[in-house]
């Protein structure tokens, strides 16, 4: 073999490639030779500095005049090359470990947030008089959970407390605030049954948590055995009462959400629930469904209503028919739908 880099004999450049690529280089090198080809390779050398470089390699068999094989090669020095090869591919391999991890978190998370709607969600179908009907649906299949949030419970023997809130937001981060808040309802609901004074509390704790957004809320307490209630709205979508004479009522009062202005104040109100009211509570993703510049609104709300066949239990999903037959089937937010048939004097308690 004559000269594969000029100015070396091929022992020379042997001796120069790194210990861990020498043995397989050579052994190409010939076998290629061999068979009378050309070589073309990349490899590293040390230089005389001790420095390690890349270098490409082109060596063309040929025979002299005597018809005796002879090697020539040319040589480039790809060390940069190599240098932004290795970089890109370091690049590509930690944006796709981060790709994957974020891919990991977001599984997890939304794992997490499906937990905590489903939570928020979860109510009885009958406490005593009442029978509770409810749903929620997410505006994007993508993003299921969201910071709307309902709830009935039992507070104080014979009253049950009926919220229904709205945090501003979707995704995880809505449906952890969600949670806080009715926590935080369901605590101080125990301590007083003043809807108001409940409302003022937890405004304070929402303002000290500094949370992001805003939240809306209304909360009824109603006494079971004699259907007094009383109620407080914090920025909420008015409820609406169909008497069972079929006459329609609204819960207004409306004022500032929760988590706004720490000296934030709200109005009680009352009402008596007699036996086959039927009262519906939703949140604004049904108002504010949309077909073209029109919104659903509450007039459509108070259509479904005045039907004759409804009842706690079918009056969520058939809003929900209602808002999508209406929008063509898309949401433009999410909505909860909450509905509760009075009976009147229970037989027994809980």
């Amino acid at each position: 073999y004559s000269e594969l880099v000029p100015g070396w004999d091929y022992q020379t450049f042997l001796d120069h490639i790194v210990p861990k690529q020498r043995t397989a280089v050579d052994e190409k090198l010939r076998a290629t030779f061999a068979a009378g080809t050309d070589a073309t390779f990349e490899c590293r050398i040390v230089r005389a500095d001790g420095a390690i470089r890349w270098i490409s390699v082109a060596g063309r068999y040929r025979r002299d005049v005597d018809g005796h094989p002879h090697v020539a090669g040319t040589t480039q020095d790809i060390t940069e090359r190599k240098q932004e090869e290795r970089a890109r591919r370091q690049s590509e391999k930690r944006y796709r470990l981060l790709a994957e991890e974020n891919e990991r978190l977001y599984r997890q998370q939304f794992e997490i947030a499906e937990i905590l709607q489903n939570a928020l969600l979860d109510i009885p179908a009958e406490m005593g008089p009442i029978t509770v009907g409810h749903l929620y649906r997410s505006a994007t299949e993508t993003a299921r959970v969201g910071g709307d949030f309902y709830d009935v419970f039992g507070v104080k023997e014979r009253h049950i407390a009926v919220l229904i809130g709205d945090v501003a937001g979707h995704g995880i981060e809505a449906a952890r605030t969600a949670t806080l808040v009715k926590d935080v309802v369901h605590a101080f609901a125990h301590q007083t049954l003043r809807p108001a004074e409940v409302l003022r509390r937890a405004n304070g704790l929402l303002v000290e948590k500094a949370l992001p957004g805003f939240v809306t809320l209304l909360l009824s307490i109603l006494d079971r055995e004699t259907g007094a209630c009383r109620y407080a709205n914090a920025g909420h979508p008015q409820a609406i009462l169909k008497r069972a004479s079929g006459e329609i009522e609204t819960l207004g009062l409306g004022a500032m959400p929760l988590g706004v202005d720490p000296r934030g104040a709200w109005k009680p109100a009352d009402v008596e629930m007699r036996a086959g009211d039927l009262l519906l509570l939703y949140t604004d993703g049904v108002l504010e469904a949309r077909r073209g510049r029109d919104f659903f609104g509450e007039k459509r709300l108070v259509r479904i209503l005045k039907r004759k066949r409804i009842s706690a239990s079918t009056l969520p999903q058939q809003v929900l028919d209602e808002v999508l037959a209406f929008s063509g089937g898309t949401l433009t937010d999410d909505l909860a739908v909450l509905a509760l048939s009075y009976a009147g004097q229970p037989v027994g308690n809980d």
